[in-house]
């Protein structure tokens, strides 16, 4: 054991936050007032707890979604599919 101090930690905390499962849970619309009220006490909460930085998907992602099942969609982009390929 070593007798020193560390300085204060400068750390990111992150952690990934997946507004659909909110929504799915509490039963209320994608981006209704009731889901960013729920959002907010979550990043609230996420806050007081040392996280300071959170990542939330562009796209729905395929996690735990069963085949031919679907994610409830809570994008922050917009997907056109091209004749040569997808824009965003």
């Amino acid at each position: 054991v070593v007798p020193a101090v560390l300085p204060k930690q400068k750390v990111l905390h992150t952690e990934w936050f997946y507004p659909d499962c909110l929504a799915d849970y509490y039963g209320c619309d994608v981006f209704s007032e009731e889901h960013w009220k729920i959002i907010g006490n979550f990043m609230r909460t996420a806050a007081s707890q040392g996280v300071n930085m959170i990542f939330t998907p562009l796209f729905t992602p395929a996690l735990d979604t069963l085949i031919g099942g679907e994610r409830t969609t809570v994008q922050l982009v917009k997907v056109y599919k091209r004749s040569d390929g997808y824009s965003f």
